[in-house]
């Protein structure tokens, strides 16, 4: 059974990166060894010969490391990088919205505060699909730094608590709307909508 090439090529390029780390090292170690370790009693022919073999090892692995690095380097940095947001999921999001959208329009204060509370929810998903975890506010803590203004999240996020939480709450078109922007703005931040 062979293996996608994709799998081997990784295999290929793990190989190549052991091999060049492995003759790096052995290049330095063996640098290290000087004196008469053969007993022989000739040094100087040694040392040169050390010297050689050294230089000759520490190439060979600088020169395979330098042949995987354009293939390695990219990799890691996309492995690295933080992660972006997924087509079908952003699909989801911004249909959603549309729906919130709706709400919207309908300019009742129940439909404001199913507005409120559904982006919330959009807010979480995402943050959700980035491999945040744990409740809404531990998210946004660990995700701060994607965020242009994490302030406004909060006071948004803030603002739907009181809308959960205060049965008699009435929820303005003013006070939806600038929680949604508030929202539409961490989603964007978030490449979850277009900007």
């Amino acid at each position: 059974m062979s293996l996608p090439l994709s799998k081997r090529w990784n295999r290929v390029m793990l190989v190549f990166l052991s091999l060049g780390t492995a003759f790096l090292l052995l290049g330095m170690v063996w640098g290290f060894i000087t004196g008469d370790v053969l007993g022989t009693g000739d040094v100087v022919p040694f040392i040169l010969q050390n010297a050689l073999l050294s230089i000759v090892l520490l190439l060979t692995g600088a020169s395979l490391l330098l042949a995987v690095a354009p293939i390695v380097l990219p990799r890691l940095l996309t492995f690295f990088a933080a992660p972006s947001f997924p087509a079908p999921e952003r699909a989801v999001i911004t249909r959603r919205c549309r729906e919130i959208d709706r709400m919207m329009a309908e300019a009742t204060p129940s439909s404001y505060k199913n507005a409120v509370v559904t982006m919330d929810s959009l807010l979480d998903y995402a943050l959700k699909t980035l491999r945040y975890q744990g409740s809404l506010a531990d998210k946004l803590k660990a995700a701060q730094k994607r965020f242009s203004d994490i302030d406004r999240v909060w006071q948004a996020h803030r603002f739907r608590n009181r809308v959960v939480h205060e049965i008699d709450l009435r929820v303005s078109a003013g006070e939806a709307k600038t929680a949604i922007d508030s929202y539409t703005a961490a989603l964007r931040d978030l490449g979850a909508i277009e900007k």
